[in-house]
């Protein structure tokens, strides 16, 4: 047999052979690799708190990792980036009952942050768009970024199925019966939610008005689920909560609050993502409003709050309008012989839209200080937002105040670079005239509306890094300022009156004064605290009717804004109050027969001012102790409902005070908080609503009725 001769193969069927081998070998390795990266549960990865554990943001065991994930995709998210004007995007993916770990106290959803969309196809190809409803394999790192989970550098592995029915594929979960009335147990809960898609049963009654944060103005309000015994109550303005020990509060009287756990934070970004707009936010709301209809959506976690981002715009229910918390006056009180209205009130950073050449901390271009940086997002946007303000202002103090004498004004601008005359500002800057711009146009506003004429007065050494400062404001027709100084000038007899008192800074070189203090709960020990300065004056009130000197009319005013967050800077706060209440006890030395008031924003809850368990401080005690008596003590005893001025994270509560020597307190007629802000949504956002004279500051004015 004859032998057939060798087949010489030529370069393409040798090609071919060997792509078949490489594409077979890449093939092995991928299913290598593919066993040792599996398809991993996403509570697997995430890692759960223990019960006994405050640690609510627990690290993932797989952070840094690649993993391999799927799940349904239930929410896109939308929002704008603090430093650019681009959209970042990102979206929740869940696991179905099927792929998770069945394990109660983990959670089955995930943060997946792409940034921009699409993503990227693993192993090339066309990128992929994610879309709720999908049914993906991704791959991605395992982040924890401001204390949440996520999945950074998303790509799509596999669409398992396109469009299915995310209500029936995930379980439903009510968040309402997930939280509980302590806060520790709630954030348990909501980190065993965090990245899923939850429901909020209708009736939730909104606990704030609508907020803004974030460069790109994200809307946020707080709700009551609608089972919460407070929710349930049918007296009007009886169903909120109490960060203070207050008579309302699911606890009553009780010295330490438990947080009102079952509270629920609602935010926008949800809204922009399934929308895909981000203008779009939350409705316009007031503390009182109902949500008519259940809302879904996912729990997300940033900057220490866990937030419920509903998919669909809520439906509301207005409730009890805020402006009927407001209480009469009793028959008979009003403006007569020997009364007159003293009110303390924190204006919010009143600032003017010119830049002042000596504050570098006011004007966008500024570079800032060591303590203050840009973007100054404290500043009016211009001309127009400035002057809304004003008019805003002006309305209260004439319509809900009834242009009272005197004015106690917190976080006013320190500026003064133009000159008013005839009660007209000149045309020319750097011209100043001893008085503060914003309080002469505010002055000048009012005037305009047919009001009286008022002057603002404070020393310019008493602002503190960013230009703020606290002020008088008083009705040049019946008051007279009689003298003004910084607290500092009565420091010797401040020491004498409290010896014990920590030691006192450098205050004539800092034109201000420095504390020695420590700070609880922190590692490291403040050697000079330079708080904003107490501004002190003495009045004298003439009756605005008839021109008359009115009987025992002179008053001290000792006017504060103590440093903030009521949980921190405790020994702080509590040498504040000693100052104030040395400043009052040398002043009944020297003046035993005055009037005497030391008020302001205090930045604390009254006695028993501190509800939390593990440092109980009485921060105010001294001006107790001083023999002073609180205003607030009088409301709450005849308007519990009334009593505070100031809501956070959907809790009122009272950090705006008046406390009075007993002369002065028995001479008052009246007193009460007027809910014209902090109930009400703030204003503006995106220009969607002209600013009103409601909601133009965080704070609830105090104002008090006084017979000499």
């Amino acid at each position: 047999m004859k032998k057939m001769p060798d087949i010489e193969m030529g370069n393409t069927p040798r090609l071919f052979f060997h792509g078949v081998w490489i594409l077979a070998l890449w093939g092995a390795i991928q299913n290598v690799c593919l066993a040792q990266n599996p398809i991993l549960p996403i509570g697997l990865l995430r890692g759960m708190p223990s019960s006994d554990s405050d640690a609510f943001d627990v690290e993932p065991f797989y952070k840094g990792k690649s993993v391999r994930i799927q799940g349904v995709i239930h929410q896109r998210i939308l929002w704008k980036g603090a430093r650019s004007d681009k959209p970042n995007h990102a979206f929740l993916i869940q696991n179905p009952l099927a792929d998770s770990d069945r394990q109660s106290n983990t959670s089955d959803g995930l943060f997946v942050f792409t940034g921009k969309e699409p993503i990227p196809r693993h192993g090339g190809g066309s990128h992929y768009l994610p879309s709720v409803g999908d049914y993906v394999q991704l791959q991605g790192v395992v982040g924890h970024r401001y204390g949440q989970t996520e999945l950074t550098k998303p790509s799509l592995l596999k669409v398992l199925r396109r469009h299915v029915d995310v209500s029936s594929m995930l379980p439903r979960v009510e968040l309402d019966s997930m939280l509980d009335q302590e806060r520790k147990r709630s954030k348990r809960s909501y980190e065993s939610l965090e990245g899923m898609r939850v429901t909020l049963k209708a009736g939730a009654v909104v606990q704030s008005g609508r907020q803004f944060v974030g460069q790109g103005q994200d809307a946020l309000f707080w709700v009551l689920p609608s089972g919460h015994p407070v929710a349930q109550r049918k007296a009007l303005f009886h169903n909120r909560t109490f960060r203070d020990a207050h008579p309302l509060d699911d606890l009553p009287y009780s010295r330490f609050d438990n947080d009102n756990g079952a509270r629920i934070l609602l935010a926008s970004l949800g809204l922009k993502g399934h929308s895909g707009k981000l203008s779009l936010n939350l409705p316009a709301v007031r503390t009182g409003d109902q949500i008519t209809r259940a809302l879904t959506g996912g729990i997300v976690y940033s900057y220490s709050q866990y937030k419920f981002m509903p998919m669909e715009l809520p439906s509301v229910q207005q409730g009890a309008h805020p402006d009927n918390n407001i209480v009469k006056e009793p028959a008979g009180i009003g403006r007569g012989k020997g009364r007159f209205r003293v009110v303390t009130y924190n204006v919010e950073n009143l600032y003017d839209h010119r830049d002042d050449p000596a504050d570098p901390c006011d004007a966008p271009d500024n570079p800032g200080t060591s303590k203050v940086r840009p973007p100054f997002n404290y500043l009016p946007l211009g001309e127009s937002e400035y002057r809304s303000r004003l008019k805003a202002f002006a309305s209260q103090i004439i319509h809900d105040m009834g242009e009272p004498e005197l004015l106690l004004l917190q976080e006013v601008e320190d500026q003064d670079i133009i000159s008013f005359s005839e009660g007209f500002p000149s045309r020319e800057i750097r011209r100043p005239d001893g008085y503060p711009d914003v309080l002469q146009e505010l002055s000048h506003t009012i005037h305009l509306q047919g009001g009286a004429l008022y002057r603002g007065v404070l020393n310019r050494f008493g602002a503190d890094e960013r230009g703020i400062s606290c002020a008088f404001f008083y009705r040049m027709d019946c008051v007279k300022l009689l003298e003004m100084g910084n607290v500092h000038r009565w420091v010797d007899a401040v020491k004498e009156a409290f010896p014990q008192m920590e030691t006192f800074g450098d205050a004539r070189r800092m034109q201000s004064l420095a504390i020695q203090a420590n700070i609880p709960g922190t590692k490291r020990t403040v050697e000079k605290v330079y708080a904003r300065p107490s501004q002190l004056a003495r009045f004298e009130f003439n009756d605005s009717a008839q021109k008359n000197r009115a009987e025992n009319a002179e008053l001290f005013v000792l006017n504060n804004h103590f440093a903030s967050r009521p949980q921190e800077r405790v020994v702080l706060r509590r040498n504040q109050a000693k100052l104030a209440s040395g400043v009052f006890l040398a002043l009944k030395k020297t003046f035993p027969e005055a009037g005497v008031m030391v008020a302001g924003d205090l930045n604390v809850y009254p006695r028993p001012d501190d509800p939390y368990p593990d440092h109980p401080t009485d921060q105010l005690r001294s001006l107790y102790e001083a023999g002073m008596l609180s205003a607030y003590d009088w409301v709450l005893r005849r308007q519990p409902a009334n009593a505070y001025s100031y809501i956070y994270e959907g809790q009122a509560q009272t950090l705006d005070h008046c406390f009075l020597s007993k002369s002065l307190h028995g001479q008052m007629m009246h007193v009460q908080f007027l809910h014209i802000n902090a109930d009400w949504p703030q204003f503006p956002a995106n220009n969607e609503l002209e600013i009103t004279a409601r909601g133009v500051s965080d704070h609830d004015p105090l104002i008090m009725t006084f017979e000499f």
